[in-house]
């Protein structure tokens, strides 16, 4: 038996990082086929057997900044990735949100308007370095 299952997330107004067309796939939920809704940025395999249909997750594709750090070894930081949990019952997790791990700590959920006030925060720390570098090097920018 499959059951189809539409999904508010599967209509995104814009969808950065499309890998795909929005279409629908089938899971596998406590041994049943269900038919759900997976938008065009998911990049999940949707694989797994999940034990509930609350479980299943739509993610996009992560992107990351590599920084340097002492001992020549590289860390991920700002990263981020279009996320939603179509079926968890929370209202803030249903409809697409981005998902910002910032110091590589623990992922926040923001909407278009959080992400796009962090990038605007991280694009004026990024001329703030680029005045460091400028004062050392004795150099203006």
């Amino acid at each position: 038996m499959s059951i189809t299952v539409p999904t508010a997330a599967s209509n995104p107004t814009h969808s950065p990082l499309s890998t795909r067309s929005a279409g629908t796939i089938t899971i596998l939920v406590r041994s049943q086929r269900i038919t759900v809704d997976c938008p065009p940025w998911c990049t999940e395999p949707h694989t797994d057997a999940y034990r509930s249909l609350e479980d299943v997750a739509h993610r996009g594709s992560e992107i990351a900044l590599s920084v340097p750090v002492h001992g020549g070894d590289v860390v991920q930081v700002l990263s981020a990735r279009i996320e939603s949990w179509p079926f968890a019952g929370d209202p803030k997790t249903e409809a697409p949100f981005c998902a910002y791990n910032p110091a590589n700590d623990e992922f926040a959920q923001l909407t278009a308007e959080g992400m796009t006030a962090a990038a605007e925060q991280s694009i004026a720390h990024g001329h703030a370095l680029l005045a460091l570098a400028a004062s050392i090097s004795g150099g203006a920018r």
